[in-house]
């Protein structure tokens, strides 16, 4: 079966963090992280959990769903979480 690359936005936060634990713990599916939050991987810890990271907008900012649209094309993500 091929890997599902599943898009999990605000990585540093609690419930992202959960998000991606479940989908590694699952077995249904294998699956690639691809993770965003607003910080740099330094300063997000989920990063690490991730196989691709990307620092974004604020969802507040103007361009912030073009640009997960863009990273959701470029990465072929058939999930958004």
């Amino acid at each position: 079966m091929r890997e599902m690359p599943v898009l999990v936005t605000a990585v540093g936060s609690t419930t992202a963090l959960s998000v991606i634990k479940g989908l590694r713990a699952q077995e249904e599916y294998p699956v690639r992280v691809i993770g965003t939050d607003t910080h740099s991987p330094p300063d997000i810890a989920g990063s690490t959990f991730c196989d691709t990271f990307y620092t974004v907008h604020p969802a507040s900012h103007p361009d912030y769903f073009t640009q997960l649209l863009e990273i959701a094309s470029y990465e072929s993500a058939r999930v958004l979480i």
